[in-house]
This record gives C-alpha cells, sequence and structure tokens, in this order.
C-alpha cells in the first residue's frame, strides 16, 4: 500500500507563472508537466507539502516541450526514476531544447537561428534547459488504463504542433497551454499569445468539448468550465488584433 497524500483528487503545484498537475492513479501519481527552469527546488519542497513522494510518480507527461513546461523535467525525472511521455514532435525539442518562434518580425534578434525549420533562440540561457529523452514517444493518442491511470492523452495541436493533453474518466482535461486564463477582471479564459497554428488551435478546443469535458485545468491560470470558453468571444480585444495571436507558421 502507497503510504502518502490519499489519492482522490489531483494536486496543483503551482510554479511561477505555471501550473504543474500529479493526477492520482491505482499504485501512484501521473505528473503534468515540469514547470520553468530554476523551480526544482521549490517543486520538490511543494511535493512534500502535500504528501507525495518523489517515487510516487510513476510517469511525466509533457503537453509541449517549451521552457516554462519543461525547464525542470530533467531534475524531476531524476529524483523520481520515471519515465517520460510526450508527442513525437515535442520529444525532438526535449532532447534539443531551444525556444521554438513562429513570428518573422522576431528575425531581427541576434539570437534568432533555424532549426528544424523552425526560428529558434539558440543561445539565450533564459530559454534552454537541460535535454531529456523520452521513454513513450507518441505518434498516435493512446489510453492510460494499462499503466494504472483512468486518462487518455490526446493530441490537441495548435499552440505548438505536438501538443497534448491528458483527459480523465471524470471529464476533467490538463490542457497546458492549449488555453490561459490569467487575464484580470473577469475577462475568462482565452488562447495564448503565441500560435503556431491558430486553426488547429481552435480545432484541438472544439475537441476537447466534443469529449465531453466539463472542467478545464491549464498551465497558465486558474481552472474553468470547458462551456465558458467561446473563442472569438472571449478573446481580449488586445490579442484579436495581435498578429502573433493568429500566426500561422509556413
Amino acid at each position: 500500500m502507497i503510504m502518502g497524500k490519499p489519492m482522490e483528487t489531483h494536486s496543483k503545484i503551482r510554479l511561477g507563472v505555471t501550473s504543474t498537475y500529479l493526477v492520482p492513479g491505482k499504485s501512484g501519481y501521473l505528473l503534468v508537466d515540469a514547470g520553468p527552469m530554476g523551480t526544482a527546488d521549490l517543486f520538490f519542497k511543494k511535493l512534500e507539502k502535500t504528501g507525495i513522494l518523489p517515487e510516487q510518480i510513476q510517469l511525466i507527461v509533457v503537453t509541449h516541450a517549451h521552457y516554462d513546461h519543461a525547464g525542470c523535467l530533467h531534475e524531476i525525472k531524476t529524483a523520481c526514476h520515471c519515465p517520460v511521455m510526450t508527442h513525437g514532435f515535442e520529444a525532438f525539442f526535449l532532447k534539443n531544447p531551444v525556444f521554438r518562434l513562429a513570428d518573422p518580425s522576431l528575425d531581427h534578434l541576434p539570437t534568432v537561428d533555424e532549426h528544424q525549420g523552425f526560428r529558434v533562440v539558440q543561445r539565450e540561457k533564459t530559454y534552454r534547459f537541460q535535454a531529456v529523452d523520452s521513454e513513450y514517444i507518441l505518434d498516435q493518442e493512446l489510453s492510460l488504463e494499462g499503466l494504472g491511470f483512468s486518462a487518455n492523452v490526446v493530441f490537441t495541436p495548435g499552440h505548438t504542433p505536438g501538443s497534448i493533453s491528458l483527459v480523465t474518466a471524470d471529464h476533467e482535461a490538463f490542457i497546458g497551454d492549449l488555453a490561459v486564463n490569467t487575464f484580470p477582471f473577469g475577462s475568462g479564459p482565452c488562447f495564448p499569445q503565441y500560435s503556431f497554428n491558430h486553426d488547429r488551435q481552435m480545432q484541438s478546443w472544439e475537441k476537447i468539448q466534443n469529449l465531453g469535458v466539463k472542467t478545464v485545468f491549464p498551465g497558465h491560470g486558474r481552472p474553468f468550465e470547458a462551456h465558458s470558453f467561446n473563442p472569438g468571444e472571449n478573446l481580449p480585444e488586445v490579442l484579436l488584433k495581435n498578429p502573433m495571436s493568429r500566426r500561422i507558421q509556413p
């Protein structure tokens, strides 16, 4: 029998502006994302307060390979001795960590190079993190029942080409940056300012709603009810006017 926190509900660990989530399974926990660089110590301090032991984390699902979601992946994986699961496209960038950009207006920056067809910041320490190999590299959607978790990994591209979400049997979805809920004054959830492909992001959001998801847990901001977000209606005017929010990578 596993000792530690009772496994009735998930636990949220906020690391700066990014939230990670611990989802219970039959004999341990699944961690969704690994937070920004430099927050590993904070993660383990907050983990201790939950009553969950590092060795109880049996799997890390990385929604996408951006530095604020995978920055502490190496440290957490090493301490927990557990495998990493992500989309095949994101697995490449976990092993070759660079910050991907799609906005040509940033080409004037001296740190922007081409990498696998993407504009990336390769030399900025701010955006780099330690490389990690992924044990589970997905090329199709997957049920995690065989690993002891009542959840499915579904493909939700848009923010990045390989973005994934975790959808549980309780109709909850942990979506990374498919949508965010950080705007003040009751503006509600919206798409993040940066999207690799806005049209795909719209399709991915419709997919989440069509799966019957009730509650959404974003990587940034508060949870929200899936039915409360209607893209276009909720999108703040500043983002509607911002070309980066609708940028499509050639």
